[in-house]
């Protein structure tokens, strides 16, 4: 898997990892 992910998303997932 690559890691072509905009900076935004990668901020939504990283919001989301730290919820969990």
């Amino acid at each position: 898997m690559k890691t072509s992910v905009l900076p935004r998303e990668n901020e939504a997932l990283k919001k989301l990892r730290e919820a969990t």
